[in-house]
């Protein structure tokens, strides 16, 4: 049997700063008018490039941020398209309690750079909020390695960043708040 350490291990040997769901997700932004596909290689780039230091300091970055940042689409709008796309419901993080123990059934390296937290778990099935569900592989490798059923929730990178950092203490310390490395 696996460890949780070496299960972590896992998923952290296996990530990347772009994904194939960032990928998947430009293609779907692409295909629904959002993004045209000129800006899609310079915005993966970006992401490529600031994604480590957001996620240094404690932040998340994801595509749809950048689209809002940059004025091509309204947070909303890109929501709506993520539930459309993936058959997932939203789910308004802010306002749910979120169980530090199961928040940190991800490693918090992982849960900042996929945009995603475990929030609660019910019997033995575990629930997490995501920005992307449109990246399998990551969803898959985090089902295999906690060893649950995982129910899968959309949720807004800013509640998903607000609820990583009161789960993981980082409002709390001074200094930059970055990711400690488990």
């Amino acid at each position: 049997m696996m460890t949780d350490d070496s299960k972590r291990s896992d998923i952290v040997a296996s990530s990347s700063t772009v994904t194939g769901g960032d990928m998947a997700l430009a293609v779907a932004l692409i295909e629904e008018g959002v993004l045209a596909r000129e800006l899609m290689n310079p915005l993966l780039d970006r992401l490529r490039a600031e994604r480590p230091a957001a996620i240094q300091n404690g932040q998340t970055l994801t595509l749809l941020q950048l689209l809002v940042s940059e004025r091509i689409a309204k947070l909303d709008d890109l929501l709506g398209i993520v539930v459309e796309r993936s058959g997932l419901p939203y789910l308004p993080l802010a306002i749910y309690d979120i169980d530090r123990d199961v928040a940190c059934l991800v490693p918090q390296e992982i849960s900042f750079e996929f945009c995603l937290i475990p929030f609660d778990r019910i019997s033995r099935s575990v629930l997490i909020a995501v920005v992307n569900p449109l990246d399998t592989a990551i969803r898959e490798q985090i089902r295999e390695q906690i060893g649950c059923e995982v129910f899968w929730y959309v949720s807004s990178p800013v509640d998903i960043t607000n609820a990583l950092r009161r789960a993981h203490g980082l409002d709390k310390q001074t200094g930059s708040g970055a990711p400690k490395a488990r």
